[in-house]
């Protein structure tokens, strides 16, 4: 709704910086509706690229921060690891 508020609409490219997130299909799907092109590390690499940073928690992250940083906009909403690089 914020992003809405800002004037993005659903032609806005929006990443999600996240792990796996349980029973995505159900909390997702409002956001997805909202924003059809939203992406995730797993929806833009292939398995076997995301395959070695597996067990590298640190390293995902790192991966989603640097997807963050080359954004035109970014919008946190919880503190955590991957804001103290």
């Amino acid at each position: 709704m914020m992003l809405r508020g800002m004037g993005f609409d659903d032609t806005t490219f929006l990443y999600v910086a996240s792990g796996k997130i349980y029973n995505a299909a159900k909390y997702m799907g409002p956001l997805r509706q909202m924003f059809p092109l939203l992406q995730t590390k797993d929806t833009l690499a292939l398995s076997e690229e995301l395959a070695e940073f597996e067990g590298y928690s640190s390293q995902l992250a790192a991966l989603d921060y640097t997807v963050c940083v080359q954004s035109e906009v970014f919008v946190t909403i919880q503190g955590g690891a991957s804001l103290t690089f």
